[in-house]
């Protein structure tokens, strides 16, 4: 556990450059790296914490201090942030995107569409 967190810790704070007030995606929110993400960004001071994951977890992905939950079996995380013209909302971009998805070995795969999705 405490290498999840560590490392957690490392990517949100010195590679993402994590702020207070910041807006954070959370990519596999339910499993045992993005909850730590969640738990950390919270107390790191993140505004905003967005946790993806399937419908099933979203209550555990809330309790935990996520703001808003994307059940990634109804909709993708590009489509969550367009705005009512189909083009994506820059008020609904995020300052740090933790993914911890991305080949987990289930063959997700959010790299290129979570790009377009940064500030």
């Amino acid at each position: 556990m405490y290498v999840t967190y560590m490392t957690t810790l490392q990517s949100l704070r010195d590679y993402g450059r994590l702020c207070k007030d910041d807006r954070v995606l959370v990519i596999g929110a339910s499993g045992g790296c993005g909850t730590a993400a969640i738990q950390l960004a919270k107390a790191l001071g993140a505004r905003e914490i967005v946790g993806v994951c399937s419908g099933k977890n979203e209550e555990f992905v809330k309790s935990l201090g996520a703001t808003d939950v994307i059940d990634y079996t109804k909709q993708t995380i590009r489509d969550y942030c367009l705005d009512k013209s189909g083009n994506i909302d820059p008020a609904l971009q995020f300052d740090v995107i933790y993914d911890a998805a991305t080949n987990s070995g289930a063959g997700e795969d959010y790299r290129d569409m979570s790009m377009e999705l940064l500030k």
